[in-house]
């Protein structure tokens, strides 16, 4: 399935939240834009087998990045 569809909305100029599908599976995510530093969490789904919705599994990823 190589097929990927997503959306993003930004309230109040500071949060981002983002949702979608890839390779058949839910994605969603968020960011903070502070002055400082952004602060993004995001969990996306990847297939471990060779057949879609067999064997899905969900990862989760943080990131910090500090501006100057």
């Amino acid at each position: 399935l190589h097929v990927s569809l997503g959306a993003e909305a930004v309230m109040l100029q500071i949060l981002s939240l983002r949702v979608g599908f890839g390779q058949g599976l839910l994605s969603a995510g968020l960011e903070l834009d502070l002055a400082f530093m952004d602060v993004s969490l995001s969990m996306f789904g990847t297939e471990l087998s060779s057949e879609p919705g067999v064997r899905p599994t969900y990862n989760l990823i943080l990131g910090v990045r500090f501006t100057l």
